[in-house]
């Protein structure tokens, strides 16, 4: 038997309450998206412009799924399928999203049911807070607390180097985390003495500098030369990035910083941490 047509008042209450939800997540910080049963988004807050860098229309008729880190769809799916289930409002989560200049970033999550006729769930409205900048900061805590206790346990200096980059990725959920000492050879190339996260071969397949030429123009020649802290919150668009930039990108790696590490006066080496969103 087909459904009853929607009353007038029934149509009412599901626009007002679209309203209300629409309403709540009018912030520079915050993104609203609503989405159909199949889970496609049907509407985007403007406030997608500032906080992922998506035009509204070019994100309508996408899965929302699509729009989360492959790691965090799982988890989504989940949330999904509870909201449309009717178990409710759900709590928010962390996860990674898209953003549209290619990279991700660190947001919470929660979903909430739109209600169409007769008390049925008709869509899942999905508020998104800005969490960047907490996040980063929350990192850098936790590494810094698991540093102080590897200078205490570590054997030598190869193991605190190394204990250093594993904190790196393994706590600060950074991407990639390698420590390169110059050596005085005829390409006054980098040796890397130790590194975590690097499961995909980029230092395998990277060749790197301190001299002034194209392959140490890069951030870790210029801090081994200048012992200064480099920073690339964009790696690929920065030209002197070319020689690297396509390995990086096939990785996810988007942006990096690269820290002098001075012993005894002496400029030893540089730390350098890769993060796969902008800006990290």
């Amino acid at each position: 038997m087909a459904n009853p047509p929607q009353q007038p008042h029934e149509e009412s209450a599901v626009s007002q309450e679209r309203q209300r939800y629409r309403l709540l997540t009018e912030q520079p910080r915050e993104v609203l998206i609503e989405t159909d049963l199949n889970g496609r988004v049907v509407w985007v807050s403007p406030s997608v412009v500032d906080l992922l860098g998506w035009a509204p229309d070019a994100i309508h008729g996408v899965l929302a799924r699509d729009l989360v880190h492959v790691r965090d769809q799982h988890r989504f799916e989940e949330v999904e399928a509870d909201v449309i289930g009717e178990a409710g409002p759900q709590d928010e989560f962390r996860c990674m999203m898209h953003t549209g200049s290619g990279g991700y970033r660190a947001v919470t999550l929660s979903a909430k049911p739109l209600m169409a006729a007769a008390h049925e769930v008709g869509g899942i409205f999905l508020q998104i807070t800005d969490t960047h900048d907490r996040d980063a900061a929350l990192r850098a805590l936790a590494i810094l607390s698991h540093a102080n206790r590897a200078l205490v346990g570590a054997a030598d200096e190869t193991q605190l180097l190394q204990q250093m980059c594993d904190t790196i990725v393994e706590v600060g959920c950074y991407a990639l985390s390698w420590y390169g000492r110059p050596v005085n050879d005829a390409e006054q190339s980098v040796q890397v003495v130790v590194n975590a996260g690097d499961q995909f071969g980029y230092l395998d397949e990277v060749r790197v500098s301190w001299g002034d030429n194209p392959l140490g123009r890069g951030p870790t020649g210029r801090v081994l030369r200048l012992g200064v802290t480099q920073v690339e919150n964009r790696v690929s668009p920065d030209p002197d990035y070319r020689p690297w930039s396509e390995a990086a990108d096939r990785r996810g790696l988007l942006s990096s910083i690269a820290l002098p590490v001075v012993v005894e006066g002496h400029l030893d080496g540089a730390l350098m941490v890769y993060a796969d969103e902008v800006g990290a």
